[in-house]
């Protein structure tokens, strides 16, 4: 996500770009969607029909009767406009800019650089700026299908045809804001049908049941164009085959097999796109089986799929080391052999050292003993000894003597 903060003295324009888990927003009110919606508030028109007035008078009553207590009919797309309005950074909220080195007032925008697969919306239902923190029951609408991010995208990246989201899931919260009780709703594997999952009871619930709810948290998952489902369509069924092929894959036809990850497979089955082909989950930078991979778990981290389809993914998507033949590496397994030595030994040493009546007192640097503690926690090959004790951001230099920095 991208911001721009432009300078309303020197037009410096300011950019920050950082990464996002989900989208947090704030439930506005009535003049706030009026400004980010671009509608203008204003009174009834005059007429010469005391009917008409006296309806004016009795509908704008009713409508601030019901702003008052449930305040008024908020959309997520009005959370949204909201949230990436421009906002002006005026008075107590100036910026500092670095051309004018000066406090100065600025104006913020932010945009969508990049769309995640999934995209998590926190609506802001609690406020704590109070002495007593409250909750904002109000209903927000939002769509079950086709919901489009595309006006929320920077002009460069807005030219991307997967702007479009379904919903997947709904979290709801029942209760007061310091204590209460969450209620998931989620669709099946297939996206066709809704479940309520509230603790140990999990049930079917209708699509109008799901729409009904004060939502919380919304997990919407990126939507595939007509063309893209066909091609994955197209994929799943080259890479799909059944015991009579694997069968006659050992011999009684030319049919070669080979392995690829299950994990990229769950991508590919799910994400609208599953990035390049990667077996790092099993495979070391040989092409051989890991050492710390159990045969086992085979059946859970890999699947056969014929040959012909691991050419058609690989230039789809991306290559990765080809494995045909499943066996652990001889180099991998004697390094890994001596990391677990390494391991044990520094493991007794330091139960050694613990328990001596008067253990000697060092001064390490924090960082080196937290790489140190988690080469000997890691179960891996990746994960090695920290490398000889560096403490120069310990010391400083006066006069020619070392000391303690402070």
């Amino acid at each position: 996500m991208e911001s721009a903060v432009k300078c309303l003295k020197c037009d410096q324009l300011s950019l920050t770009v950082d990464s996002f888990q989900d989208l947090s927003l704030p439930i506005p009110g009535r003049s706030e969607m009026a400004k980010a919606n671009k509608i203008e508030e204003r009174d009834p028109e005059p007429s010469s029909s005391a009917r008409k007035s006296l309806c004016n008078l009795f509908s704008k009553a009713r409508d601030w009767t019901r702003d008052l207590i449930l305040g008024p009919p908020t959309s997520l797309d009005d959370c949204l406009n909201v949230f990436f309005d421009k906002c002006d950074l005026l008075n107590e909220n100036k910026y500092f800019c670095q051309t004018c080195n000066s406090l100065q007032n600025g104006q913020k925008v932010t945009r969508i650089v990049k769309l995640p697969e999934v995209l998590c919306i926190h609506l802001k239902r609690f406020r704590f700026d109070s002495f007593h923190p409250s909750k904002i029951g109000r209903q927000i609408s939002f769509p079950l299908d086709d919901l489009d991010m595309e006006k929320y995208m920077k002009e460069q990246s807005s030219g991307s045809t997967e702007v479009t989201y379904e919903l997947i899931s709904v979290v709801t919260h029942m209760g007061e804001p310091n204590f209460g009780h969450y209620v998931a709703y989620a669709k099946n594997g297939d996206l066709t049908t809704w479940y309520k999952y509230d603790d140990n009871e999990v049930y079917e619930v209708s699509t109008d049941e799901v729409a009904a709810k004060q939502a919380y948290l919304l997990f919407y998952k990126k939507k595939l164009t007509l063309s893209q489902q066909d091609e994955k369509a197209t994929l799943l069924r080259d890479i799909s085959f059944n015991e009579s092929d694997q069968k006659a894959s050992d011999g009684q036809n030319d049919t070669t097999f080979c392995c690829i990850s299950k994990h990229w497979m769950t991508l590919l089955r799910n994400a609208s796109d599953p990035g390049p082909l990667f077996q790092y989950d099993y495979i070391c930078k040989h092409g051989a089986i890991l050492p710390t991979v159990n045969r086992k778990d085979f059946p859970h981290i890999i699947e056969h799929i014929p040959m012909a389809a691991w050419q058609k993914l690989s230039e789809r998507f991306g290559s990765c080391p080809l494995v045909l033949d499943l066996h652990v590496c001889g180099q991998c397994q004697e390094y890994y052999g001596h990391l677990e030595s390494k391991r044990k030994q520094e493991r007794e040493e330091i139960q050694r050292l613990q328990s001596c009546r008067e253990p000697e007192t060092h001064f390490i640097t924090e960082d080196w003993v937290s790489n140190w503690r988690k080469f000997l926690k890691s179960r891996t090959i990746y994960d090695g000894p920290p490398g000889p004790i560096d403490n120069k951001t310990l010391l400083t230099i006066h006069d020619g003597k070392m000391y303690l920095t402070r």
